[in-house]
């Protein structure tokens, strides 16, 4: 995509459209160096490795949010965890946490806290959410995880109430 594809991408946005990124959506559009670009400014935060798979735990950071409303807290799933940098903290509404759980003993970079997977903001009129979850297959199978696609994409919609605000001081430890 071009920079006026991306421009226009985020204007579209702003103007009330709505977007979902999943996994690698946060792998893509990177700047030089540490340079945020215009897309990782919208999608708030930029891959910067993982380590090997393993079931993470998934802890709900807003049970309350209408895209949640699917998703078991403690829900144990095996993926490829991304791990981020050039995250906007203070815009974002954290949904989800990924813990490391027995793994921080196993992996050194996964030896943190429990740390954001799943987040949305809004943008000008229109709603931007992603969701870092979603490399391997059988996350897709699973029932509880298209629940939760189905309502991010209601969401992303403009389906209810944004409840966007940011919350990253109050649910990340």
């Amino acid at each position: 995509m071009s920079a006026d594809g991306i421009s226009d991408l985020i204007a579209w946005i702003e103007a009330g459209g709505g977007f979902v990124g999943f996994h690698p959506a946060t792998d893509t559009f990177h700047g030089e160096n540490d340079d945020v670009t215009p897309y990782v400014g919208m999608i708030g935060g930029e891959f910067v490795h993982h380590g090997a798979q393993f079931p993470g735990i998934v802890r709900v950071a807003d049970a309350g949010h209408p895209t949640m409303k699917s998703v078991e807290d403690s829900w144990k799933i095996m993926d490829e965890w991304y791990l981020f940098k050039n995250v906007a903290k203070d815009q974002l509404h954290v949904l989800a946490l990924m813990d490391p759980g027995e793994e921080r003993a196993k992996q050194e970079v996964y030896d943190i806290a429990p740390y954001p997977i799943a987040w949305c903001r809004e943008l000008g009129s229109g709603r931007v959410l992603y969701n870092a979850m979603g490399h391997r297959e059988d996350v897709w199978d699973h029932e509880m995880f298209q629940a939760w696609v189905g309502d991010t994409i209601e969401w992303a919609a403009g389906e209810g109430e944004a409840a966007a605000a940011p919350n990253w001081g109050d649910v990340v430890p």
